[in-house]
């Protein structure tokens, strides 16, 4: 049994089957919930690969960065400069960046493939972790918290994350995760 996020402490539903989160922008800001880091599983535990190091989670963006001759398909979506483009011709980018233009509608040429801008991106200092609700006063936009040398089976760690655009209008893309969070190098061994 692999360690997962939940949307419950009791770990019967993995965040997976229900993210990406989405935000209701009428609510007021920050948006704030909850995961839960754990598995079912009482025989495992996680732990860092590297010896005397932590299970750390860092904040991520989930979108990426544009590629160098890379092949896209229409539909693909980037983050680049703080702005999210989205490919409206398929095709093989070019060898450098290309000037992508931070407003909504424009377009550009990109080798074969061409790109259009479809509204501004969060960045990854708009979200922060903590152990606590409480935590999260005093977290720092972007950084990592540490959970300790292990996880045991059978119980789940509370994970508070807050989101607080540091645009005004971030674009928000249905049902397209714009963030996620990363877990060091970790390994699931007995206990």
């Amino acid at each position: 049994m692999t360690f997962a996020f939940y949307v419950n402490e009791e770990m019967t539903e993995q965040a997976a089957d229900v993210l990406p989160h989405q935000f209701d922008l009428n609510q007021p800001k920050p948006h704030e919930f909850v995961l839960y880091l754990g598995s079912p599983d009482t025989r495992y535990k996680l732990v860092s690969e590297k010896k005397g190091s932590n299970i750390t989670l860092a904040p991520a963006l989930a979108l990426p960065e544009w590629t160098a001759n890379h092949g896209y398909v229409q539909g693909d979506l980037i983050s680049e400069n703080g702005f999210i483009f989205q490919c409206v011709q398929a095709g093989v980018s070019g060898e450098s960046v290309p000037v992508l233009l931070n407003v909504v509608g424009s377009v550009v040429q990109d080798g074969a493939a061409i790109w259009r801008g479809v509204g501004k991106a969060y960045a990854v200092g708009d979200m922060k972790l903590a152990l606590s609700s409480l935590g999260l006063a005093a977290a720092r936009g972007g950084a990592a918290v540490s959970l300790g040398a292990e996880l045991l089976g059978g119980a789940a760690v509370a994970v508070y994350v807050q989101i607080s655009p540091s645009v005004d209008t971030p674009y928000l893309l249905e049902n397209v995760a714009q963030f996620g969070i990363v877990i060091n190098d970790c390994v699931v061994v007995p206990v």
